[in-house]
């Protein structure tokens, strides 16, 4: 499950952030919020994992990877609602689908990238 309503921060030994500055892609690749084509000048974000030590000081800061448009678009609208997502590769396109499949059946003919 990628979705959770406990935002719990204190549960946790790891910590996922987006940075709030976009970028533009330098080389191709795949978003790991949905797997996407990424090309070159594409504006992105990038996600950080942040892990932590016993006693809550950092102990190891890494880049996950790029998201694109669609999908920081998605998370921000996530995690305004109330939700956490833990961030695996493909956890923006899990997460909607989830949230999808919580919806009344009206509504549920949103697709990716709907507005």
């Amino acid at each position: 499950m990628s979705l959770s309503c406990d935002c719990g921060m204190d549960d946790y030994d790891w910590y996922y952030e987006i940075y709030p500055h976009d970028y533009s892609a330098a080389a191709p690749g795949k978003c790991y919020g949905c797997g996407d084509r990424i090309e070159p000048r594409d504006e992105v974000k990038h996600i950080h994992e942040y892990q932590f030590d016993i006693d809550n000081e950092e102990e190891n800061h890494r880049l996950l990877g790029r998201i694109c448009e669609k999908c920081d678009g998605h998370y921000a609208a996530l995690t305004e609602l109330g939700y956490c997502i833990s961030a695996d590769f493909g956890f923006i396109a899990a997460a909607m689908d989830e949230y999808r499949s919580m919806l009344p059946e009206k509504n549920k003919t949103l697709k990716p990238g709907d507005k």
